[in-house]
């Protein structure tokens, strides 16, 4: 009997976790393309394409700061309200 609930909330994870990459990619490559615009307002500006690329990897690490900050202060209250219940 545990087997079976184990296999079915493996599949549904799975299912939701693919349902999610497959949404994150196509939201990805859709800012992609209403993006492009403003990549070339920049380089008619002056702006070189080292300088786009280091721009893109500054606000990769500030949204991967942000995110980690978000899942350590969900962990975190999600700790304490355990806590409380004990």
């Amino acid at each position: 009997m545990f087997a079976s609930f184990l296999f079915i909330g493996v599949f549904i994870s799975l299912i939701f976790v693919t349902s999610q990459v497959v949404i994150m990619y196509y939201k990805q490559i859709s800012e992609g393309y209403e993006d492009k615009g403003n990549f070339e307002i920049m380089r008619k500006v002056g702006i070189t394409d080292k300088q786009i690329k280091t721009i893109n990897k500054i606000t990769s690490i500030v949204n991967l700061l942000l995110t980690a900050n978000y899942s350590d202060i969900t962990h975190y209250s999600s700790i304490s309200i355990y806590r409380e219940k004990s």
